[in-house]
């Protein structure tokens, strides 16, 4: 490939990522994840969601505005999924050091949940007047799964996007201690 063609790819992908096709890493409901890659015994998977094309995903839900207005106040969305090697304690201790990190950075427990070798850890991060991230940390014994939404995030929204989402809250749902 020539050099002309590298520049201007490189120059088309960063035009791009700054026209909201991917969650900034600016917003401060970001998070990022230093060293997860390590967790895998294979290969990684992420997806992150802009602003563009969840507001385009919204435009599209006239029969839903529930969820409409909730996909609306969004900024952003990463998904990272880690296939584990059956047993490895590693995933749950990069969890719980994420876990931590998150605490210290202002990021608040929100609910824990274990069940059958599953364990979810919820946290929040709030401005004065808003809730602008959520994180939703998932370890089960095959696989980690980190998901953090970015946002104008109001409550109000959470039960609709539960129900729609076939979530249930079960017995072993507790509310974490801050």
């Amino acid at each position: 490939m020539s050099l002309f063609r590298m520049l201007a790819l490189s120059l088309a992908l960063l035009t791009l990522s700054a026209c909201g096709l991917t969650a900034s890493h600016r917003n401060p409901g970001f998070v990022d994840l230093p060293g997860a890659s390590l967790l895998t015994k294979g290969q990684a998977t992420t997806v992150s969601i802009g602003p563009m094309v969840l507001r385009l995903v919204a435009s599209k839900m006239d029969d839903d505005p529930e969820a409409r207005a909730l996909l609306q106040g969004l900024q952003g969305v990463q998904v990272h999924h880690y296939p584990l090697e059956e047993g490895s304690r590693r995933a749950a201790s990069y969890l719980g050091d994420m876990q931590t990190s998150l605490r210290v950075g202002g990021w608040l427990p929100v609910a824990l949940v274990r069940n059958e070798g599953d364990t979810v850890h919820l946290l929040m991060k709030g401005s004065e007047q808003e809730i602008v991230g959520l994180v939703l940390l998932v370890q089960q014994p095959d696989q980690a799964v980190v998901v953090n939404v970015m946002g104008n995030l109001q409550p109000e929204h959470f039960a609709a996007a539960m129900k729609a989402l076939e979530i249930e809250a079960g017995d072993s749902v507790e509310v974490a201690a801050s």
